[in-house]
């Protein structure tokens, strides 16, 4: 393997770690979790760049080769039991896979991707949700009467008349004035004297 391709491969790992990460893992700090993706740099390393030095490893991320040994004996031991690191360490191989020229540009697509459709998913799930809800709540409150349902199936110039027949039996149900002998006495403006 030439130093032009092991230099690519790093290039392309470090692009990815830093994608993951959010932030250039070769400046200089310690602060957590840093470390972390360093190390999961040099594990991927590693694994796509068998031949390459310690010191190669470690230059792309302003390293000498004793920091890559730190990690290769520290912190990757450690990372491997997280699943989060174990998850992105296992992604790359799916992202850069070298035979076929895939590269970390394709990546972050595939990430927008996969974010754009958890939002759509988890969007639709609030809406199923609300819609289990609905119903819930229209099955216990909208209990219908046969009348109701043979109602809702009427042609439009039947429960107009409907309507018209029904709103005085309707008015007097719901009138406050105590029938009279088992009839109310109901007033009309639309009913001349009689």
């Amino acid at each position: 393997m030439t130093n032009n391709i092991i230099n690519r491969r790093l290039e392309s790992v470090l692009n990815y770690v830093n994608l993951l990460a959010g932030f250039d893992i070769s400046e200089k700090n310690r602060h957590q979790p840093l470390p972390y993706y360093r190390a999961l740099y040099a594990k991927i390393a590693f694994k796509v760049v068998p031949p390459a030095s310690l010191a190669q490893i470690g230059s792309y991320i302003n390293r000498d080769h004793s920091s890559i040994l730190h990690y290769k004996n520290k912190l990757i031991p450690e990372i491997d039991l997280d699943i989060n690191y174990v998850r992105m360490y296992n992604d790359f191989s799916l992202v850069n896979d070298y035979k076929t020229n895939n590269s970390i540009k394709d990546y972050k697509m595939l990430i927008l991707s996969l974010e754009s459709m958890e939002r759509k998913y988890n969007r639709l799930i609030k809406i199923n949700e609300k819609n289990k809800s609905l119903i819930l709540f229209l099955k216990q409150k909208t209990q219908f009467t046969e009348n109701e349902l043979i109602y809702r199936d009427l042609e439009d110039d039947k429960k107009a008349i409907f309507d018209m027949r029904a709103k005085p039996i309707l008015n007097m149900l719901t009138s406050k004035k105590q029938p009279i002998n088992g009839f109310s006495i109901i007033k009309d403006s639309n009913i001349s004297n009689w």
